[in-house]
């Protein structure tokens, strides 16, 4: 076999890699071929979004500021196909952030929400409205995967609100107005959409490159 067909060729950037390169040496993007550089789809993923065209992810403005110069992938556009981000070794379930995060603000709630992530690790929320933004998801996943996430300090990638129906039960609706890569909900893009009423069971997707399970603690009826 030749030098030429042993090279890895990347699925981002078009480079050629060394045949037992793992990772990318010119973007870092993970190289198929690996354990460590498959991409593993989530159990808990819907469908419709495995089955998304690739679609174009764009940096924030102070990510292009200091991108590092001779790569195709810091300050530009990024091909990036829609699929999950590598999901972690799945573990028991675990419950993190619990209280009142940055981001969050309201009456406190009379029973939670959960966002569970595909590592079984659980976002416990108490409070009536969160924004959520890429500060929430970096100890999550890579951060190749994160910097695509909209920060809270440009509006975040999206915002959860929930209406108070009685002392057992919330009913919880999603918006995205501000994200630089649109999240989706079972698939769907719902940037610019307004609110949209969240199920037990949904699947939200910032950036389409995580899903996270939404669960309510005691869904509501109807």
């Amino acid at each position: 076999m030749s030098r030429a067909m042993a090279q890895k060729i990347c699925p981002r950037c078009g480079k050629p890699n060394p045949p037992d390169a793992r990772f990318c040496q010119y973007c870092g993007y993970p190289l198929q071929g690996s354990a460590e550089g498959t991409a593993v789809a989530v159990n808990n993923a819907a469908p419709a979004a495995a089955q998304q065209p690739a679609q174009t992810l764009r940096l924030d403005e102070e990510q292009q500021a200091g991108a590092p110069s001779g790569t195709q992938v810091f300050g530009l556009s990024v091909q990036q196909p829609r699929q999950p981000a590598p999901a972690a070794t799945p573990q028991q379930p675990q419950i993190v952030h619990i209280g009142e995060p940055p981001g969050c603000s309201g009456s406190p709630l009379p029973a939670p929400y959960y966002l569970v992530f595909p590592d079984g690790r659980i976002l416990v929320r108490y409070y009536q409205m969160c924004v959520y933004g890429r500060e929430d998801f970096e100890a999550f996943i890579p951060r190749e995967y994160a910097r695509f996430i909209t920060r809270r300090s440009k509006g975040g990638q999206f915002t959860i609100y929930c209406e108070i129906k009685d002392v057992n039960t919330i009913i919880c609706y999603i918006r995205d107005d501000f994200s630089t890569n649109p999240t989706l909900v079972n698939g769907v893009p719902i940037k610019g959409k307004g609110a949209v009423r969240l199920n037990d069971g949904d699947i939200i997707s910032p950036a389409g490159i995580v899903n996270l399970r939404f669960n309510y603690a005691s869904p509501p009826r109807g």
